[in-house]
């Protein structure tokens, strides 16, 4: 009897070492799988994400530009702007630029649209027998991301309501590659874009009339090349092309280079906890180079030859207030020896919580354009509102 309970007492104990052996072979597969999935995911984020974003610049390029990124059925409802954006007494229509087409809005001002029905269609050539007498038109630059007819917040329709009813033309266009236009976008594509639309309104206005130049984001880089590059034109021809004349230029959220945008994004500072900086730095250069993008509003705003309007949310997160703090710096030193060129800087506290994207929402900003636009204060200044 002793001994079958011996033996017994021995099975158990058996029986307990075997489970035991069968848990530490269990937790020892554990602790290889969990130790191997920490390898894994630690060469992606530090060697495979960086290589790939090294050597396929063209992820870099589309975090620049984001022209994919649009609402669902944008590129077809841009055709209707009446109808799909509220914009009424706008006519939409496409312009050949280099070998790309390019979609346009043209915003009749308030006081034209009398004329017509809320649910007229306007067609290019009736809109633009009005450009002939048009006194003022604004050329709108978009930022990265969706179409002239949107942003993320819808903001672009609601500006150009606003400037509507203050009386001024708008043309809005859609880079190569953005919303219905036709391409790929580049920078210095972007940038003739601009020019063939400048010439094209030039060319359908009174010599007399006032042509400005608004740039948002992205966009402020866009127009300030623009604007640089139609000032040297104008120059070269002795002021007799007056095909590319600016008479204004207004940047609102406007970045000093796209590196420093880049750097100071909110995404980019997660890179930059996560990665060395020399890293970060090294993989954004060289992406920026192989795609020929520097978008150095800085270096091109004191060239420009016109009278210059930066706008800018204190609490913008998206491009720091600073930037225009740089841009304005740059601009009053060359004021001080060519009076062509002036410079008024508007900063809004953030405790009105514009942001990036909601400037249009200031209640000063008509008055405040319409000092700019007539030059009623002809001195640099800076007002915080």
């Amino acid at each position: 009897m002793r001994q079958r309970k011996s033996n017994e007492g021995n099975k158990k104990e058996h029986g307990t070492v075997k489970v035991s052996n069968e848990s530490i072979d269990d937790t020892s597969c554990g602790s290889k799988t969990v130790v191997k999935s920490i390898i894994v995911f630690t060469v992606m984020l530090y060697v495979a994400i960086p290589l790939m974003l090294a050597f396929i610049p063209q992820i870099v390029e589309q975090i620049v530009f984001m022209n994919l990124y649009y609402a669902k059925n944008e590129p077809a409802s841009l055709s209707q702007p009446s109808t799909q954006y509220e914009l009424f007494g706008t006519a939409s229509f496409r312009m050949q630029c280099d070998n790309d087409e390019l979609g346009v809005w043209h915003v009749l001002p308030k006081s034209k649209m009398t004329e017509y029905k809320e649910d007229d269609v306007l067609t290019s050539d009736v809109v633009r027998t009005h450009l002939k007498d048009a006194e003022h038109v604004i050329v709108y630059h978009h930022g990265n991301g969706m179409s002239r007819g949107t942003g993320d917040h819808y903001q672009r329709p609601e500006l150009y309501k606003l400037l509507q009813s203050q009386g001024y033309h708008i043309i809005a266009f859609d880079y190569r590659g953005f919303g219905d236009s036709t391409g790929w976008p580049s920078e210095k594509g972007l940038v003739n874009d601009s020019l063939c639309i400048l010439n094209w309104v030039r060319g359908s206005i009174a010599t007399n009339a006032k042509l400005t130049y608004w740039g948002h984001s992205l966009g402020s880089s866009i127009a300030t090349l623009a604007a640089k590059k139609a000032a040297d034109i104008c120059e070269k021809d002795h002021n007799l092309n007056t095909g590319y004349k600016i008479d204004n230029l207004i940047l609102e959220g406007a970045l000093t280079n796209v590196r420093q945008g880049a750097e100071d994004s909110s995404l980019s500072q997660i890179f930059m906890v996560i990665y060395p900086k020399s890293i970060f730095r090294f993989v954004l250069e060289n992406a920026l180079t192989v795609k020929d993008i520097s978008l150095s509003t800085i270096n091109d705003i004191s060239k420009v030859n016109c009278p210059i309007m930066l706008l800018h949310a204190e609490d913008d997160s998206d491009i720091k207030c600073k930037h225009s703090d740089e841009l304005y710096v740059a601009v009053s030193k060359a004021t001080q020896t060519d009076r062509r060129k002036r410079i008024e800087f508007v900063k809004f506290k953030a405790s009105h919580g514009y942001g990036h994207m909601d400037i249009y929402k200031a209640p000063e900003l008509p008055q405040l354009l319409s000092n700019f636009l007539t030059d009623k204060d002809n001195s640099d200044r800076v007002v915080t509102l």
